[in-house]
């Protein structure tokens, strides 16, 4: 049997979607919004590395500063070694008994 609705337009029930139709634009919906909030924690990421990278660059100078200034130091000590040993050697060459 066909069914004749003789409602006036204004007063029919409205179309609906078709359930399948409807659960597929609720996935794209979904997935495309999974994709943003993907690529927005992407992006947040790269630039918290970014600034971590910044960081130890400014920590890596600072401890090449350190460390010219070890050798620096380091260079003094040898060198102060050097001359004690040349003290103790004069020294030992004009070591003489008292009781000769």
């Amino acid at each position: 049997m066909i069914k004749i609705n003789l409602l006036p337009p204004e007063f029919r029930r409205p179309e609906r979607t078709p359930l399948p139709r409807l659960l597929t634009i609720y996935a794209g919906i979904g997935l495309t919004m999974l994709a943003i909030a993907f690529g927005t924690w992407t992006f947040v990421q790269i630039q918290n590395l970014k600034s971590e990278i910044a960081d130890l660059k400014v920590q890596q100078a600072a401890a090449q500063e350190v460390v010219k200034e070890f050798d620096a130091l380091s260079a003094k000590k040898d060198e102060m070694k050097r001359r004690k040993a040349a003290v103790e050697g004069i020294k030992e060459k004009q070591k003489f008994q008292w009781w000769d």
